[in-house]
């Protein structure tokens, strides 16, 4: 004999009862089996939601563990990307460094406006190509370029501004 629950009152009932002592549910053939099937149910759907939270734990633990694997090396050719990377801005691509210098050189520092960077790594020393555009000393905007040399610290060694 074992306990189950009322379907009226969901209270704990013994299959031997014939009526339930929380509610007064009489208890004959027909509620008993349904008793039966309820209770079935409820260990299935407890079954289900305990093995969705295995689940969703091991799925934490397998990402936790992903996430805290140590990283592996670096290529010299990745490192390389990263530190050259650092020296230009991820939002336009321009260089920071040149950026700044292509501002003093302006007639109208803030009409600057980055158009388009590109550059070729020598080794030592970058070679980086930018064209902008900012008003020129009569009001007019125009279309400029500057190529300069750039060590690998950022700093501009040697520029010169294509009016």
């Amino acid at each position: 004999m074992g306990i189950l629950k009322c379907v009226e009152c969901k209270r704990q009932v013994s299959e031997a009862a014939e009526s339930c002592p929380h509610c007064g549910n009489p208890i004959d053939d027909v509620v008993l089996e349904e008793m039966k099937t309820l209770s079935a149910k409820e260990k299935r759907e407890a079954t289900f939601f305990a093995g969705c939270g295995v689940i969703v734990v091991l799925l934490l633990v397998v990402v936790c563990a992903v996430r805290d694997a140590p990283n592996k090396p670096k290529t010299a050719a990745e490192s390389r990307r990263e530190l050259l990377s650092r020296h230009f801005d991820p939002w336009d691509g321009s260089h920071t460094g040149l950026t700044s210098y292509i501002k003093k050189h302006m007639n109208d520092p803030a009409s600057y406006e980055h158009v388009e960077t590109r550059y070729g790594d020598r080794g030592d020393h970058l070679i980086i190509f930018t064209k902008f555009r900012g008003k020129n000393m009569f009001g007019g905007v125009v279309v400029n370029s500057c190529t300069a040399t750039v060590d690998l610290n950022g700093n501009v060694t040697e520029a010169s501004i294509n009016h």
